[in-house]
């Protein structure tokens, strides 16, 4: 019953949001980049359906709509009136690996693949924001995260502390060895002073 279909938002709150989200936004929307954001537009907000790209990186797993869309990995799963759900085959979840290891340009989408992996996430959208996982990999590969990058985002390999970098514009990535590992990323507050 589509009264109980779920969805995660990835727009912000009118001038709370992270400049970073704002462009990759942009690029959902098929926009070239603004000189300066002075508020958070919605992705969802226009007529148009997003670049999927984005979505699936954000890991968007279901589309509200007002009207028929197409794409590849989209399944409709409720129509009542105009509105309609879809479900997004080709989201790729809250951890992926990242395929192209060579390129390190935060400013772009990264490719995913299936490099053997196996990832089972053991705790997600809590309220301590904290996102933790057990990751398999045959090979030491970039983990990319649909968790918002912040310079207070941290990771735990194994409970040794591991830096966490932008990637995919606004988003996060970890590097991790070959093996069987427990990752932790948790949101830590730094005391900051404004001068």
């Amino acid at each position: 019953e589509f009264r109980r279909v779920l969805f995660r938002s990835v727009d912000g709150y009118n001038s709370y949001f992270l400049n970073d989200y704002e462009r990759l936004a942009e690029v959902a929307r098929h926009e070239p980049p603004a000189a300066q954001h002075k508020a958070f537009t919605r992705i969802g907000a226009h007529t148009t359906l997003p670049d999927m790209e984005v979505a699936n990186a954000l890991n968007v797993t279901e589309l509200v709509t007002c009207g028929p869309i197409e794409g590849p990995g989209l399944t409709m799963l409720v129509e009542r009136d105009d509105l309609r759900v879809y479900r997004n085959a080709h989201a790729r979840g809250r951890v992926a690996v990242r395929c192209d290891e060579t390129r390190e340009d935060p400013e772009r989408l990264s490719q995913t693949c299936a490099a053997g992996e196996q990832i089972e996430i053991l705790a997600a959208d809590q309220p301590t924001g904290r996102l933790r996982f057990r990751v398999a990999l045959p090979a030491a590969h970039t983990l990319l995260l649909s968790e918002p990058y912040y310079p207070e985002r941290r990771a735990w390999i194994d409970g040794v502390e591991s830096p966490v970098r932008r990637a995919d514009i606004a988003l996060s990535a970890i590097d991790v060895a070959a093996g069987t590992h427990l990752v932790e990323v948790r949101f830590v507050p730094t005391d900051r002073k404004i001068t």
